[in-house]
């Protein structure tokens, strides 16, 4: 019988000299703890990334470190709470190392302990997690009612068969998928994120969660789940499905005032893949938290998506708190965002945009994504033209990434693309493994470093007393920009 339940975030890699990971509150396991709670079963969350976050253990990679608590603090946690069953947050494909390591772990204590894997990872990579022996299932896509149901058909020895999205090996060694068809319609039928449970609190005064944090009392929210965008670099769909649903308004304000009341919240990073997906929502629910006169500041660490939005929404925006919206284009060119990356997405309208941030004040940014198969080098320079013209000297570049599960993956599959033999290891947004007919490493990473030092004199040409800060920033950034340099030179072609 299933009764007490521990979900798990694990520890995690990250280059030793800089960090590119950082805690984060789990709310998709303060999701699945409140409603497993609502059904009758006892839930605890362990995040011993944040629990160990002063942890660091070496492996055997000399740039890359272990972050968090150590096998010993996550088998004293496990021995006295006697869980019945376990469930691991495997949201990282790049983490894919660590988590046989915790699963291994929780048989050592008891054999007896069902293993349940969930996440990002083990939706796009099913088949992979089941091939360790230490985990019993696992479970894809968004996952609170398929979550209790699977409790329940464990409890009744009801058919497996019959649970959304659950994954297991039979006693045969056959391995078992059932497909993820159902996504929740009605998300307001879900009780808020177990913040308690999370230990919210303990997350406040980090520097450093999903971007630069400018209050110590902070939190994610979500409210809405499904993107109706293509992107050809972007998994979400498999977690979330394609069609957007969001909550009602006024179950969001409800739990941003109870955040307000209860834990002293002041600063909200609102999580969704899009929160202006529909201009109708948005425009109510920013309306309100002026109503309400929350008083909060947020951003949209994700970004939005921009063709829903106008200027009177972006007035909302900053009357209700908004202090940064970022804009990920994804390409100043055209033609690449609608043949290659496949967003609907009119630059003309983003620069209109950007232009009412600048005559409003509000702090914006530009999300790019480069080096796609089909972009050539041009293309590349044409998208660091376009961030200068609207006067984004500083985008946030980052190298394309084929993640499995993404039409992006598949076609480097079969043209092959990469650039050397797939590993997951390399999946993080600078690991430059692709190569194409219209460029290699070396000439992606040149054209990378010619266009910094492009944007970073750009407002000189504007603004020529500006050198002063541009000789500052320099000499702060001066260690990464030797090691940039130094890998560019020393690439191979």
């Amino acid at each position: 019988m299933i009764q007490k339940i521990l979900l798990l975030f694990p520890p995690a890699y990250s280059f030793k000299l800089a960090r590119d990971i950082n805690p984060l509150p789990p709310m998709g396991l303060g999701y699945l703890a409140s409603n497993a709670k609502k059904h009758g079963f006892d839930v605890s969350i362990f995040d011993s990334l944040l629990e160990g976050w002063n942890n660091e253990e070496e492996t055997e990679k000399d740039n890359v470190v272990k972050i968090g608590s150590s096998d010993a603090e996550i088998a004293a946690v496990i021995r006295e709470y006697k869980p019945d069953l376990i469930g691991v947050s495997c949201q990282f494909s790049r983490q894919y190392k660590i988590y046989p390591q915790i699963f291994a772990l929780i048989k050592s204590i008891g054999q007896n302990i069902i293993t349940l894997a969930g996440g990002a990872h083990v939706t796009v990579l099913p088949q992979d997690m089941l091939e360790d022996p230490n985990c019993d299932y696992i479970m894809q896509g968004e996952a609170e009612e398929s979550f209790v149901a699977f409790l329940h058909a464990l409890n009744n020895s009801t058919p497996l068969a019959e649970v959304d999205g659950l994954g297991w090996v039979d006693s045969d060694g056959k391995y078992n998928i059932n497909q993820k068809n159902h996504w929740i319609t009605d998300l307001d039928s879900l009780p808020f994120p177990d913040y308690d449970a999370m230990g919210l609190r303990r997350y406040f005064g980090l520097e450093s969660s999903h971007g630069m944090r400018h209050e110590a009392e902070y939190t994610p929210v979500i409210t809405s789940r499904g993107c109706p965008a293509r992107c050809t670099f972007c998994s979400a769909n498999k977690v979330w499905g394609w069609k957007y649903r969001a909550r009602s308004i006024e179950n969001v304000i409800v739990e941003l005032r109870m955040l307000k009341d209860k834990y002293g919240i002041k600063e909200i990073m609102f999580e969704d893949d899009n929160v202006t997906a529909n201009r109708k929502f948005a425009a109510g629910l920013f309306s309100r938290m002026i109503e309400e006169k929350f008083d909060f500041i947020w951003d949209t660490p994700n970004g939005v998506g921009i063709w829903t939005i106008n200027e009177e929404v972006i007035d909302l925006m900053k009357a209700s708190g908004c202090i940064k919206l970022n804009f990920p284009i994804e390409s100043g060119d055209q033609r690449v965002l609608n043949d290659v990356i496949q967003k609907p997405l009119d630059l003309d309208h983003v620069a209109r945009l950007i232009s009412h941030c600048k005559k409003i004040d509000l702090d914006y940014g530009v999300f790019l994504v480069v080096g796609m198969p089909g972009e050539t080098i041009k293309d590349i320079w044409t998208s660091f033209k376009y961030c200068a013209s609207v006067g984004c000297y500083n985008p946030l570049v980052s190298i394309a990434t084929p993640y499995p599960g993404t039409k992006l993956f598949d076609e480097c599959i079969e043209k092959g693309y990469f650039s050397r033999e797939f590993a997951l290891d390399d999946l993080f947004t600078s690991s430059f493994m692709l190569k194409t007919p219209h460029w290699d490493e070396k000439s992606l990473r040149r054209t990378m470093l010619y266009g910094k030092i492009y944007l970073t004199l750009a407002p000189l040409l504007k603004k020529p007393w500006q050198v002063f800060s541009l000789i500052g920033r320099l000499l702060t950034r001066s260690k990464f920009i030797f090691s940039y340099v130094k890998k560019t030179i020393g690439s191979k072609a």
